[in-house]
This record gives structure tokens, sequence and C-alpha cells, in this order.
């Protein structure tokens, strides 16, 4: 008997095109949103169209991606005790799986658990280069990190639940919305 284990390879995705506008399309029919942007201050502008500041703070994932974009919005920060108050919480994702539109969050004491939950809005921005296929290849991405990190969550649109009745009701326990920003340099 073999204690050699071998993962099966990524499944291809046939017909993929151009990944952000699959990513974009698949993040589109669950209820999510997506924009891609060539750097941080484009998509600053975009985001602040998107969710007008109302006043409440926002959280800001201490991460390189979240705070660059972060320096070019007008509003004011809260550090993770505020989050359940605040409006956006802007996090960092490790990577973009184009065929489901989901996002994949490493989380650690500068990116919290409950960041991607307790805000209306959820905003998760990525490097358009961290743009995957699949799932089993964000897997295998994951698999080849030298450790683990504390949590990996992946998150598809916004939070939904369906009844016995098969009623989807959105947002069920989270975020209203789910808005992706794929960041082309920074």
């Amino acid at each position: 008997m073999s204690s050699d284990v071998r993962l099966p390879g990524p499944v291809p995705v046939a017909g993929a095109g151009d990944l952000p506008e699959v990513f974009t399309a698949a993040l589109a029919s669950v209820s999510g949103e997506a924009f891609r942007a060539a750097g941080a201050a484009e998509a600053a502008q975009r985001l602040l169209e998107a969710v007008p500041p109302d006043g409440r703070p926002w959280f800001v994932a201490e991460r390189e991606l979240a705070q660059a974009l972060g320096q070019h919005l007008p509003v004011t920060w809260t550090d993770r005790t505020g989050l359940a108050e605040c409006q956006v919480s802007l996090t960092a994702a490790e990577w973009a799986i184009a065929d489901t539109g989901t996002v994949g969050l490493l989380l650690d004491a500068r990116q919290p658990r409950a960041c991607y939950l307790l805000p209306e809005v959820h905003v998760a921005v990525c490097r358009t280069n961290a743009l995957l296929p699949t799932l089993s290849d964000a897997l295998l991405r994951l698999g080849e990190r030298d450790q683990l990190p504390t949590a990996c969550v992946f998150v598809t649109g916004p939070s939904r639940t369906a009844d016995i009745e098969k009623t989807i009701v959105i947002p069920a326990h989270g975020p209203k919305r789910l808005i992706a920003v794929l960041l082309d340099e920074i």
C-alpha cells in the first residue's frame, strides 16, 4: 500500500475566454458586482460611485491591496472593534475564481473573520493576475504555500438563504452586497 497521495489536477473550464469577463458574469449571476480598474485611484472613484459614503466608518483590512485602495477613499476608517457599525468592509482577496465568481480570502488578525460578514457591503479587491479559472486552481495554490493561513474562506455573492419553499432571501446573515474590484496594477 502506497502512502503517496496525489491530488487531481484542475478541471479545465470549457471556453473560459477572458477570465475577468467570465468572473464578472459569474458573480453577477449570483447578485454580486464586479469591475476592473487600472489602478487604486480609478478603483476608488468607481467604488465611491457604487457605494456613496453615508457617514458611517469603513473597515480597511491591514493588507497591501486594501490599504492601497483605502488611501484614495475620503472615508473614516475603523479598526476591527467597530466592524458591526461599518457601512463597508474593504478586504484583500488572495484569488478570484472565474467560473463561479468567487473571491478567496485569507483571514488572520489583519483581516479578521468578521470582516466579510458584519458590514452591509463587502468589497474584495484582488489583483487581476490573481484571477484563476477554477476552485481547483485556488486549492492547489493554497496547498503550495509554505504555511497554511489561520483561516481561508471562499465567498460567492452576497449573503443568501432559501427557505423550505425555495424562496431566496438576500441578505440572510451577512452583507447585502459583494463588490469585487479587479486591479490591474498597484
